[in-house]
């Protein structure tokens, strides 16, 4: 009635405001209702329960993870152009020599790098254009359509070239300002090895080293902590069996069931699907637990219990099928099951879940007990033990069962379990509602374990993908690391040659470069593991059965960056030890 008052042809806002309109009258005309009601308008893609929903908060952490391995490689570049900077002094210095001034080499060196960075936008287009529909292979499926359009649009270019330039002049512009302050006369005298740039370029390469140490750990225990979240779904104890279970959906209401004729289909399809050969039990239920389609509550009122602002009854709800929690194996603490004989001429019965037991009967035995449920006085036969409805990580809900043959929905899920395997069920299944109706539509078969494995979509995406970039960081950082200390090494050969004539044997060489590049991945490491301590707690609402600051992922992923690190500083550090002093002392 409330959405029949709503005037045609209105945009999001003023529904909205014309709903808001409707429910304060709604509240005054029916007083004992709960107060604390809100209807919201959204478009369907922005729908709580819908998938932006779930894949939202997934989404902003990947684009975050993204832009960090921008950084990282961004890092990176701006290191080699530091070296790269460092080698061409004499050049710089030539140019200068010539009358070109600090801002005609600062633009000159800019172009370069925006060119760089250009060229590497344009190809991670090209990528991206490869690999538009990647990202839909790692969802699982659902019970309505998750589409992520990933193809390259205008708008996808325009903020690929503005990233590039912006890339290209912040990580370009400390190089070239280096370089543009190069000293006319020193430098076109310098043609030894010695370490060119002095101390301010080597600390900024050696900022860029931390930096990219820290966000590599930052990067890698979010995405531990992901993976271990994802290996705590596997082993979860929803509450119910989902083995040799299969579903499928049907909807009646387009059909035009009347309610009387529904429950006679519903009543006709449960004996029917119970009869099938190689199948222990069926059932019926509105919503299937650990869906992502949405979830139904409402207030009630419970036969002497005193509500008060604070603690006003209400639970969520669902509509099953005779023997629904024996199909589900969901353990009964006390009284029945649902039967074939819960009709619409027998008295109206519900059961609840210990949740909602215990907060409005604690003391007592609520079995016989009536609660008024959206207006109709039901009497409670069963309690059954809490299980996970909506989501893992939730809490203990109140939750109330009514049968499907007494508060009649026209949509359900038609639940089997078999006694082996399930295979082949589709066909059989298609075939008994057509026996009963040709004209009525079946979607969505599928297993119960491909239907829960949507509930852990946000744990498998962000896993995943945040493995895989995850390893990328490491990757880009070890080659900085690398990069660095063999741009270093090289720098330093007449000293080491020096340091060696005058004694120093291959192991203080090593261990001298392998102090210089542990230093560096220490203070990262140190950075990073203080970051991540307050970073990770952003993602807690997306963790399951982890703490955001597990010790066994902090320690675990801390030590592989470590020794990754310290690999990547020994291969120069080898190197370095076996530079021939004669060489060095005549290296140029």
């Amino acid at each position: 009635d409330a959405m029949a008052r709503l005037k045609p042809g209105v945009s999001i806002e003023q529904a909205q405001a014309q709903l808001n309109t409707i429910s304060a009258q709604l509240e005054q005309e029916y007083p004992n209702n709960h107060a604390e009601q809100h209807i919201g308008v959204y478009p369907l893609w922005r729908a709580p329960d819908g998938a932006t929903g779930v894949m939202g908060p997934v989404l902003i952490i990947l684009m975050g993870v993204v832009g960090m391995v921008l950084l990282i490689a961004c890092a990176n570049v701006a290191n080699l152009l530091l070296a790269r900077a460092a080698g061409r002094r004499r050049e710089m210095a030539i140019r200068n020599a010539l009358g070109a001034g600090r801002g005609r080499i600062i633009r000159q060196l800019l172009t370069e790098s925006v060119l760089l960075a250009l060229i590497a936008g344009a190809f991670g287009v090209v990528m991206a254009f490869w690999s538009g529909d990647l990202m839909m292979f790692f969802i699982p499926p659902v019970e309505f359509n998750i589409y992520l359009d990933l193809q390259v649009d205008t708008t996808i270019l325009a903020f690929t070239l503005a990233i590039s330039i912006l890339t290209g002049i912040i990580f370009g512009l400390a190089p070239a300002w280096q370089a543009s302050r190069a000293d006319v006369a020193p430098a076109l005298k310098d043609e030894t090895g010695t370490v060119a740039g002095g101390k301010r370029k080597g600390y900024l390469r050696n900022a860029l080293v931390v930096s990219q140490v820290a966000l590599s750990l930052i990067l890698l225990i979010a995405a531990g902590l992901f993976l271990r979240s994802l290996q705590e779904t596997q082993t979860l104890n929803a509450g119910f069996n989902t083995d040799n279970m299969v579903m499928a959906s049907i909807d009646l209401f387009p059909n035009g069931y009347t309610p009387d004729n529904g429950r006679q289909l519903f009543a006709q399809l449960y004996d029917r699907m119970n009869a099938l050969p190689g199948v222990t039990t069926a059932t019926f239920g509105r919503r299937a637990p650990l869906g992502l389609g949405g979830r139904s509550s409402s207030s009630m009122e419970v036969e002497g219990f005193t509500p008060d602002p604070e603690n006003y009854p209400w639970s969520f709800y669902n509509q099953v099928g005779p023997d629904y929690f024996r199909t589900m194996e969901v353990p009964l603490v006390q009284g029945r099951d649902f039967t074939r004989q819960d009709t619409n001429e027998m008295p109206s019965v519900a059961i609840i879940n210990e949740e909602l037991a215990s907060r409005y009967w604690p003391d007592k035995d609520p079995i016989d007990r009536r609660l008024k449920f959206q207006g109709t006085w039901v009497t409670i036969v069963g309690i059954v033990k809490n299980t996970k409805y909506h989501a893992l990580n939730e809490p203990p809900r109140p939750y109330l069962f009514l049968p499907v043959l007494q508060s009649y929905r026209p949509s359900t899920n038609i639940q089997l379990k078999t006694a082996g395997p399930v295979t082949g069920l589709e066909t059989t299944i298609r075939n008994e509602i057509r026996a009963l109706d040709p004209n009525l539509p079946v979607f969505n078969i599928r297993t119960m374990e491909e239907h829960v494995t949507g509930s852990s979509i946000a744990q498998r995406v962000g896993g995943i993908l945040l493995g895989i970039f995850g390893m990328l960081a490491l990757i880009l950082a070890a080659v900085g690391i690398f990069g660095m200390l063999a741009y270093t090494v090289s720098r330093q050969t007449r000293e080491i040659g020096i340091r060696m004539a005058l004694g120093a044997d291959a192991g203080n060489v090593t261990r001298m470069i392998l102090r210089q590049g542990g230093l560096l991945v220490a203070l990262g490491l140190g950075i990073g593991l203080a970051v991540s301590f307050a970073v990770t707690r952003l993602m807690s609402s997306l963790l399951f059965g982890v703490s955001p600051t597990d010790p066994a992922v902090f320690i675990g992923i801390t030590l592989l960056l470590a020794v990754v690190a310290l690999v990547a500083c020994y291969i120069p550090a080898r190197r370095a030890s076996r530079v021939d002093p004669m060489m060095a002392l005549r290296y140029e």
